[in-house]
């Protein structure tokens, strides 16, 4: 599957313009990674997010403790990495708040931000899309995150 199909497959750009998702296509590349492999870890600078073509990566972040927290198991036509092209200036990039490790082989497309950015610049109506695509994804993570937080909260566990 060439990746404009996947672009196409992805909740972020599912509702743009051909003309839009061939530019996109055109700066995006493939990443294979073997099980275990990160793509990238928490503190690394960020020039990219990533949709999951094919495969599972887990999402670790630093504990207190000084082991790695899971916080999520990203799947096949999900994406990953966008928090830090929200967190950052234009065209200045934070760093990774997370690691990601592939849990299995897995294909991703990695897209750069600056281009992402230039698009959105240059078309208004797809900075909409993509802008609401993320509001819509974010809010269904943090709606997970809450029903979680809740079900720990019954248990009655100190320190939750």
């Amino acid at each position: 599957m060439a990746v404009i199909d996947q672009l196409k497959k992805s909740s972020l750009f599912s509702d743009c313009s051909d003309a839009t998702l061939k530019q996109i296509d055109k700066a995006s590349r493939i990443v294979e990674l073997a099980p275990g492999q990160n793509l990238f870890y928490e503190g690394d600078k960020a020039e990219s997010f990533y949709i999951v073509k094919a495969g599972t990566l887990v999402v670790k972040k630093s504990s207190l403790g000084g082991g790695d927290e899971d916080l999520a198991r990203i799947g096949t036509g999900s994406h990953l990495g966008e928090m830090t092209l929200l967190n950052s200036s234009l065209g200045v990039y934070d760093t990774r708040t997370a690691t990601a490790e592939a849990a299995e082989a897995s294909i991703l497309v990695e897209v750069p931000f600056a281009v992402l950015e230039e698009l959105i610049q240059a078309d208004s109506k797809f900075g909409m899309i993509f802008y609401r695509a993320i509001a819509r994804n974010l809010s269904a993570r943090i709606q997970k995150t809450a029903d979680d937080l809740t079900s720990l909260k019954s248990l009655h566990l100190k320190h939750v």
